[in-house]
């Protein structure tokens, strides 16, 4: 298919009827603009039988070519279309080459610019003030021209000015019938009126130049004479820091120019044959800007584009050059330096030159598990509590103390969030905080984004993250859960293995840790090593630099009453406490650890309406011991660490506690399922069906958490896509599913509106 038969299947998906005046006008310029015909826009118009007037387009299509607004463009079109569910047909390689086609990153990123320590170099705001009287015109203008054409090469300027929704926008045309010699022999001539040969403009507004050289004839895509350049903009990260990136990219800029307000403009060489390959080189000059945190503006894509004119002024501040000939020499040099920087394949060094070195101790983050620059994940089966023990974490870090026994170092943490509600993850942070009984003195070090029901893959995030990543210094950054940003299948290795580079990229850039939050399989039980237990591909806990695994132990009324006998005697002593701090001092040792002794105690020391108190406290403590207190055991396989040995915890909802008593040391954990299974004389047979169903659910689940749209329905279609299985297994699956209904046509949805299947409730 090719661009023309593309941009009218994109027209097709648009209902005229959905669209408002604005919208619909802009569809007809953006054909004309595409060399589209008035009947093509016509017959479009008329399925919209109530609004259509006829003639109408052909009154409005004779005045698009006399607009003075900026060419409105195909990219219109696509996003419409794109925005009601449609898809090009052509391959992505070239869709790559339209101009309408979105910034994305190729797979894996790759990472030029060190981002961990970004040194912002400062650049100063031109105005009366900083410049007057240094400040030449002249001088800006001619550098800029001798800087980007040759003499005989036509230049296109603009100053006219018009004002729509509060901004002030370049006309159409302007001057585009001089050269770059004679507009540098007027500017010199003219004693410093540069308006005598540009043409005034209105000081609020500035002045605009296309950064190609054109033919002399027009001022469209079509009129550009030589591919030569691109513009490279971001106006929403502070100057300094793009200025920054823009350096250590070594892009190679010919011109770097203020543009008097809160950007830069990069006039950036690519050199391109035609159009077709200007569209490719700046896709590639764009993502590799997009994937070093450079949040460019995508609009910037035709070559016949307005930039900056350095040496006018716009407001209170002046458009001036800030450098000229940066960077790399050339395009294929640039690209040369930015393929050997992302083979990422180091050359060989010889330890001889090294021995020698002071190797810097590594900068601890969790105390024996975890250093900075490492990943680490957290695996557990449901109701662990995985959620909570990251939250905690996320305290622990943030006012810098202990988590699972294990000290924290004071560290700035982003908690990002995809499971969630925003008010949920709110709340239980706070009773995380007043559970542990302290005050939120650092809270302002944990940074936390919500994107619960936002369809988000980790190569999205990571673009997000490393966009923030000159913005805020975060140490830690907590992936709650992995699967909702993983792409691919997680039993593939293949596909795990090249997520795992993503968060290896993702280290790279921030000069972070990562840790992230995965399940157990189906039948974990099944393994002695918690490196096999993760669920997917082993890939996933071999590549963590620390695996940390929970696993449940079985409780029995002895260890229950144990517990409620700890926590019991705790909260009389602090009633004790309350009521007179030398009251504990009447109570014999070895009756202060037996709650049935101490709450004896209690009731000849407390005042009464405490006593009531205290027996409810108590009463309600004991039930949750005897009924929902559970036990695990942390266990760690490191990297870089020595093994550490098992933490036994209590988790009482919401916290993780270490077991200081020893009740949990001698409670076995859950055996391998091997073993109940040679003494419960089970069948192999149905073992291997009810594991298999229990798989296929599983994998419908995700599936169908990947697939659902905003209204929480899916297609049977989508999921047989999904799955890679024949129709009638999947329909076969979801029938036999407790959580999923399908109607007749095919869509499915959840049975039960209360949650979300396949999320965990941790």
């Amino acid at each position: 298919m090719d661009s023309r038969d593309e941009l009218l299947s994109a027209l097709d998906a648009v209902e005229p009827a959905e669209l408002d005046y604005s919208d619909w006008v802009n569809v007809g310029m953006a054909l004309h603009h595409e060399g589209a015909d008035v009947s093509e826009w016509d017959v479009w118009s008329r399925r919209d039988a109530r609004r259509y007037r006829p003639g109408e387009c052909k009154r409005k299509w004779a005045g698009f070519g006399e607009s003075i607004t900026t060419p409105v463009t195909g990219a219109t079109i696509y996003r419409l279309a794109r925005d009601v569910g449609w898809t090009p047909e052509s391959t992505a390689s070239d869709e790559a080459l339209e101009w309408s086609s979105p910034i994305v990153k190729d797979d894996p990123p790759w990472l030029i610019a060190n981002l961990s320590s970004p040194e912002p170099t400062q650049i100063t705001v031109c105005n009366e003030s900083t410049f007057e009287p240094t400040f030449e015109p002249v001088t800006e203008m001619t550098r800029y021209l001798n800087a980007l054409f040759d003499p005989d090469e036509y230049v296109s300027v603009v100053t006219a000015s018009y004002e729509r929704e509060g901004r002030l926008l370049p006309a159409s045309k302007g001057l585009y019938t001089i050269t770059a010699g004679e507009t540098i022999e007027r500017l010199v001539a003219c004693g410093g009126d540069t308006g005598k040969v540009i043409g005034d403009y209105r000081k609020e507004a500035g002045a605009w130049i296309r950064i190609n050289p054109m033919d002399g004839k027009g001022v469209g895509n079509d009129n550009v004479a030589d591919f030569r350049y691109c513009l490279v903009e971001s106006d929403s990260m502070p100057i300094d820091e793009q200025n920054t990136i823009l350096r250590k990219l070594e892009l190679p800029i010919a011109a770097l120019v203020h543009s008097g307000g809160k950007s830069l403009h990069a006039i950036v060489r690519v050199d391109a044959t035609d159009k077709r390959q200007y569209a490719e080189r700046v896709k590639y000059v764009f993502d590799t800007c997009a994937s070093n945190g450079l949040d460019v503006d995508p609009s910037n894509k035709n070559p016949s584009r307005l930039s900056r004119l350095p040496g006018c002024v716009r407001g209170d501040n002046r458009q001036y050059i800030v450098a000229t000939n940066i960077g790399r020499a050339s395009y294929d040099e640039w690209l040369s330096f930015c393929t050997e920087t992302r083979d990422g394949i180091p050359d060989a060094i010889d330890f001889s030159s090294e021995c020698i070195d002071d190797v810097a101790p590594a900068e601890i983050i969790i105390e024996g598990m975890l250093a900075r620059g490492e990943k680490m994940l957290l695996a557990g089966p449901s109701k662990a509590g995985k959620s909570f023990a990251l939250i905690e974490l996320c305290v622990a870090l943030a006012e810098g103390r202990q988590w699972l026994g294990r000290t924290c170092t004071p560290s700035d943490v982003l908690y990002v969030n995809l499971e969630l509600k925003k008010d949920t993850r709110k709340r239980r942070m706070q009773e995380v905080y007043t559970a542990l009984g302290i005050p939120p003195v650092q809270a302002r070090r944990i940074h936390s984004l919500d994107l619960r029901g936002k369809q988000v893959t980790l190569e999205a995030l990571t673009n997000r993250l490393v966009k923030q990543a000159v913005k805020r210094r975060c140490d830690v950054i907590i992936i709650d859960p992995i699967y909702k940003v993983l792409q691919g299948d997680e039993n593939s290795s293949e596909d795990v293995s090249a997520f795992c580079t993503k968060l290896d990229y993702l280290i790279e850039a921030l000069g972070c840790s990562v840790i992230y939050c995965h399940h157990y399989s189906k039948g974990a039980s099944n393994y002695t090593s918690a490196m096999n237990r993760a669920s997917g591909s082993s890939v996933f806990s071999r590549d963590a630099d620390a695996l940390v695994s929970l696993d449940e132990l079985t409780l029995d009324t002895d260890a229950r009453k144990a517990r409620f006998n700890t926590l019991g005697c705790d909260r009389c002593l602090e009633y004790l406490d309350i009521h007179d701090s030398g009251a504990k001092d009447n109570v014999g040792q070895d009756d202060l650890v037996v709650i049935d002794r101490l709450r004896a105690h209690c009731r000849q020391l407390l005042p009464t309406e405490l006593m009531n108190n205290l027996i409810d406290e108590l009463d309600a403590l004991e039930a949750s011991c005897m009924d929902s207190v559970s036990a695990w055991r942390v266990e760690g396989t490191l990297r870089d660490f020595p093994r550490f040995k098992p933490i036994d915890t209590w988790y009482q909802w919401p916290l993780h506690v270490v077991d200081d008593s020893g009740v949990l040391g001698d409670i076995q954990g859950e055996q391998p399922r091997w073993k109940k299974n040679k003494s419960d004389g089970m069948d192999a047979q149905k073992r291997r069906r009810d594991k298999e169903a229990q798989d296929a659910q599983e994998k419908l689940e995700g599936a169908f958490s990947r697939c659902r749209d905003a209204g929480g329905q899916a297609t049977v279609t989508a999921l047989v896509q999904e799955m890679n299985l024949s129709r009638n297994a999947v329909k076969g699956h979801i029938d036999r599913s407790k959580k999923f209904i399908r109607d007749s046509k095919g869509n499915v949805t959840l049975s039960e509106p209360k949650g979300v299947s396949g999320v965990s409730t941790d």
